[in-house]
């Protein structure tokens, strides 16, 4: 029977008996990726690297008005992160209040493949989502044109965008893995690795240790 047991069963069980809770709440894993895991990694790279790290750093749009800094995106991130991804993780959290989480914890393939496939779907959405939003010059300039802002792409400039495009990033974010029906902890994993992996894109530098390009 031992032998059946997942890997992560010790580390399940212990977080369904004491943190379950936080396994219920979408805040945990949303201020968890923004916070800790994402924008200090990469901001410190930015700030103790090589200076060819630093500057000059790329430019995705040839437009002649001023890219906005690091300042305006900060300030921008911590804004949307307040009123928007605080309040809606907390509606969502009662929400998955009522939903009873297995006693069973995932495999680690089960794991993998799980993430590859939200990561899968995820990018479909998006992709169509942007070419619509650059086929129709009304949707452009009232929800994707903010993000374009930025001419010179950084950590903090993933979050740079409209309160519409976040909702819609955040809601497949959240929904991609119920709808697969995977794990809970792999719902957690995955809303921790996509936005990791968002920050990593925009960071613009490649580094040999990235997880997008191995991805």
């Amino acid at each position: 029977m031992n032998s059946s047991k997942p890997l992560l069963q010790p580390t399940w069980s212990y977080l369904l008996d004491h943190h379950s809770s936080l396994l219920h709440s979408h805040l945990f894993s949303a201020l968890f990726s923004n916070v800790t895991l994402s924008f200090y990694h990469h901001s410190c790279l930015m700030v103790i690297g090589p200076s060819h790290w630093r500057v000059p750093r790329p430019q995705i749009l040839g437009i002649a008005h001023r890219s906005l800094t690091e300042r305006d995106c900060v300030v921008h991130t911590l804004l949307l992160t307040l009123f928007f991804v605080i309040p809606a993780s907390v509606l969502q959290s009662g929400l998955r209040a009522q939903i009873e989480l297995p006693s069973r914890a995932p495999t680690i393939l089960e794991i993998v493949t799980g993430l590859m496939a939200s990561l899968l779907l995820f990018d479909a959405q998006y992709f169509v989502w942007h070419c619509l939003h650059h086929a129709c010059p009304g949707l452009y300039r009232s929800v994707h044109a903010k993000h374009h802002q930025v001419l010179q792409p950084f950590a903090w400039s993933t979050q740079f965008m409209s309160p519409y495009e976040l909702f819609a990033t955040g809601l497949w974010t959240a929904m991609d893995p119920i709808v697969l029906g995977l794990h809970p902890l792999t719902g957690l994993l995955f809303s921790i690795l996509n936005v990791y992996l968002s920050v990593e894109v925009c960071f613009t530098h490649p580094l040999p240790e990235q997880l997008s390009s191995a991805i």
